[in-house]
Protein backbone atom coordinates (compact mmCIF):
# COMPACT_ATOMS: atom_id res chain seq x y z
CA UNK A 1 0.00 0.00 0.00
CA UNK A 2 1.33 3.22 -0.82
CA UNK A 3 2.06 5.79 1.73
CA UNK A 4 0.06 9.32 2.41
CA UNK A 5 0.37 12.29 -0.12
CA UNK A 6 1.90 14.68 2.42
CA UNK A 7 1.71 18.76 2.01
CA UNK A 8 3.48 21.24 3.68
CA UNK A 9 1.82 24.74 2.79
CA UNK A 10 4.72 26.55 4.33
CA UNK A 11 7.37 24.09 3.37
CA UNK A 12 10.50 22.65 5.70
CA UNK A 13 13.22 24.58 4.48
CA UNK A 14 13.04 27.27 7.68
CA UNK A 15 13.06 24.79 10.00
CA UNK A 16 16.36 24.03 12.02
CA UNK A 17 15.22 20.55 12.13
CA UNK A 18 14.23 19.63 8.40
CA UNK A 19 15.46 16.60 8.41
CA UNK A 20 13.45 15.40 11.81
CA UNK A 21 10.30 16.58 10.31
CA UNK A 22 10.62 14.70 7.80
CA UNK A 23 11.62 11.69 9.63
CA UNK A 24 8.25 11.81 11.54
CA UNK A 25 6.38 12.40 8.93
CA UNK A 26 7.74 9.38 7.15
CA UNK A 27 7.18 7.47 10.18
CA UNK A 28 3.00 8.94 9.86
CA UNK A 29 3.10 7.38 7.14
CA UNK A 30 4.16 9.71 4.33
CA UNK A 31 5.28 8.38 1.13
CA UNK A 32 8.85 9.64 0.52
CA UNK A 33 8.08 10.18 -3.12
CA UNK A 34 5.15 12.49 -2.37
CA UNK A 35 6.15 14.53 0.46
CA UNK A 36 5.23 18.33 -0.95
CA UNK A 37 7.09 20.77 1.42
CA UNK A 38 8.13 23.42 -0.99
CA UNK A 39 7.48 26.98 0.53
CA UNK A 40 5.22 29.23 -1.63
CA UNK A 41 4.66 32.70 -1.70
CA UNK A 42 1.62 32.60 0.10
CA UNK A 43 -0.76 30.55 1.25
CA UNK A 44 -3.81 31.29 -2.13
CA UNK A 45 -0.10 30.27 -4.17
CA UNK A 46 -0.45 26.71 -2.35
CA UNK A 47 -3.79 26.02 -2.55
CA UNK A 48 -3.80 26.94 -6.60
CA UNK A 49 -1.25 24.34 -7.11
CA UNK A 50 -2.59 22.10 -5.09
CA UNK A 51 -5.82 22.00 -6.02
CA UNK A 52 -4.32 21.06 -9.43
CA UNK A 53 -2.45 18.02 -8.21
CA UNK A 54 -3.99 14.75 -9.73
CA UNK A 55 -6.29 12.87 -7.49
CA UNK A 56 -6.53 15.55 -4.78
CA UNK A 57 -10.52 15.66 -5.29
CA UNK A 58 -11.00 12.07 -4.53
CA UNK A 59 -13.04 11.20 -1.71
CA UNK A 60 -10.47 8.29 -0.62
CA UNK A 61 -7.39 9.84 -1.07
CA UNK A 62 -4.97 9.11 1.98
CA UNK A 63 -3.22 12.46 2.68
CA UNK A 64 -1.20 14.63 5.56
CA UNK A 65 -1.12 17.98 5.61
CA UNK A 66 1.85 19.32 8.16
CA UNK A 67 1.75 23.01 9.32
CA UNK A 68 5.15 24.21 10.08
CA UNK A 69 4.26 28.00 11.24
CA UNK A 70 2.13 28.03 14.46
CA UNK A 71 2.73 31.94 15.17
CA UNK A 72 0.08 33.52 15.60
CA UNK A 73 -1.50 29.71 16.30
CA UNK A 74 -5.29 30.64 15.93
CA UNK A 75 -4.21 32.22 11.92
CA UNK A 76 -1.39 30.14 11.31
CA UNK A 77 -3.17 26.74 12.00
CA UNK A 78 -7.09 26.93 12.82
CA UNK A 79 -7.22 30.16 10.14
CA UNK A 80 -5.21 27.86 7.64
CA UNK A 81 -6.78 24.61 8.07
CA UNK A 82 -10.17 26.55 7.61
CA UNK A 83 -9.02 28.19 4.48
CA UNK A 84 -7.36 24.88 2.81
CA UNK A 85 -10.40 22.76 3.72
CA UNK A 86 -12.64 25.34 2.20
CA UNK A 87 -11.50 25.64 -0.98
CA UNK A 88 -9.96 21.71 -1.12
CA UNK A 89 -12.85 20.00 0.61
CA UNK A 90 -11.30 16.45 0.31
CA UNK A 91 -8.44 17.62 3.04
CA UNK A 92 -11.05 18.01 6.06
CA UNK A 93 -10.21 14.08 6.42
CA UNK A 94 -6.75 14.29 6.64
CA UNK A 95 -4.75 13.66 8.79
CA UNK A 96 -3.58 16.72 9.94
CA UNK A 97 0.36 17.17 11.74
CA UNK A 98 1.71 19.98 13.41
CA UNK A 99 5.69 20.29 13.91
CA UNK A 100 6.68 22.93 16.20
CA UNK A 101 9.96 23.64 17.57
CA UNK A 102 9.20 25.18 21.29
CA UNK A 103 12.19 26.85 20.99
CA UNK A 104 11.04 29.05 18.18
CA UNK A 105 7.77 29.20 19.82
CA UNK A 106 7.64 28.54 23.71
CA UNK A 107 4.30 29.82 23.65
CA UNK A 108 2.65 27.32 21.69
CA UNK A 109 1.80 24.44 24.05
CA UNK A 110 0.65 27.22 26.54
CA UNK A 111 -2.01 28.75 23.99
CA UNK A 112 -2.58 25.40 22.60
CA UNK A 113 -4.22 24.73 25.95
CA UNK A 114 -6.10 27.47 26.10
CA UNK A 115 -7.41 26.97 22.66
CA UNK A 116 -8.71 23.07 23.44
CA UNK A 117 -7.13 20.21 24.67
CA UNK A 118 -4.12 18.12 24.92
CA UNK A 119 -4.60 14.66 25.00
CA UNK A 120 -0.79 13.18 25.75
CA UNK A 121 2.14 14.90 26.81
CA UNK A 122 4.30 17.56 25.47
CA UNK A 123 7.62 15.78 23.16
CA UNK A 124 5.54 12.43 23.13
CA UNK A 125 3.21 13.39 19.93
CA UNK A 126 -0.27 14.76 22.12
CA UNK A 127 -3.06 14.80 20.21
CA UNK A 128 -4.66 18.64 20.23
CA UNK A 129 -8.14 18.76 20.12
CA UNK A 130 -9.82 22.24 19.43
CA UNK A 131 -13.58 22.41 19.61
CA UNK A 132 -15.18 24.95 17.55
CA UNK A 133 -18.43 26.18 17.43
CA UNK A 134 -20.15 26.59 14.28
CA UNK A 135 -23.88 27.60 13.18
CA UNK A 136 -25.55 25.36 11.00
CA UNK A 137 -29.10 26.29 9.07
CA UNK A 138 -31.06 23.55 9.79
CA UNK A 139 -34.56 24.07 8.37
CA UNK A 140 -37.79 22.52 10.14
CA UNK A 141 -40.17 22.46 7.07
CA UNK A 142 -39.73 23.99 3.55
CA UNK A 143 -41.97 26.68 4.77
CA UNK A 144 -39.80 27.40 7.47
CA UNK A 145 -37.91 30.65 8.52
CA UNK A 146 -35.11 28.45 9.03
CA UNK A 147 -34.03 28.49 12.22
CA UNK A 148 -30.33 27.72 13.28
CA UNK A 149 -28.42 24.99 15.21
CA UNK A 150 -24.85 25.57 17.28
CA UNK A 151 -23.05 22.17 16.27
CA UNK A 152 -19.94 21.93 17.98
CA UNK A 153 -17.28 20.42 16.01
CA UNK A 154 -13.56 19.25 16.36
CA UNK A 155 -10.44 19.69 14.97
CA UNK A 156 -7.76 17.12 15.54
CA UNK A 157 -4.02 17.90 15.26
CA UNK A 158 -1.42 15.66 16.17
CA UNK A 159 1.35 17.77 17.33
CA UNK A 160 4.90 16.59 16.55
CA UNK A 161 8.26 18.29 18.05
CA UNK A 162 12.38 17.99 18.26
CA UNK A 163 12.07 15.56 20.81
CA UNK A 164 9.15 13.13 19.70
CA UNK A 165 10.55 10.25 18.21
CA UNK A 166 9.68 7.82 15.24
CA UNK A 167 7.49 5.25 16.82
CA UNK A 168 5.35 7.61 18.87
CA UNK A 169 4.80 9.35 15.76
CA UNK A 170 3.71 6.14 14.37
CA UNK A 171 1.65 5.08 17.05
CA UNK A 172 -0.31 8.19 17.33
CA UNK A 173 -0.64 8.49 13.78
CA UNK A 174 -2.77 4.94 13.71
CA UNK A 175 -4.91 6.21 16.40
CA UNK A 176 -5.21 9.34 14.66
CA UNK A 177 -6.30 7.62 11.51
CA UNK A 178 -8.54 4.87 13.28
CA UNK A 179 -10.36 7.66 14.95
CA UNK A 180 -11.17 9.59 11.57
CA UNK A 181 -12.45 6.01 9.97
CA UNK A 182 -14.37 5.65 12.91
CA UNK A 183 -16.16 8.89 12.20
CA UNK A 184 -15.93 7.82 8.88
CA UNK A 185 -17.96 5.12 8.73
CA UNK A 186 -20.16 6.61 11.31
CA UNK A 187 -21.72 9.32 8.92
Amino acid sequence: MAGYVTLIPFGTAHLLNRENCLDLLLGCGADARRIYDRRFADLEEFLSRTARLTGIDQPDLQCIVCLTETCPLVQMVLGTRRRITRRIPTLASAMWVIYVDPSLDPSFFQTAERLGEMQGLTGRAPIWEVKSRQRRIAPLRNDDDSPTLDVAESENFLVLTPDTDRETAKFHAGIMCQDENLITQAR
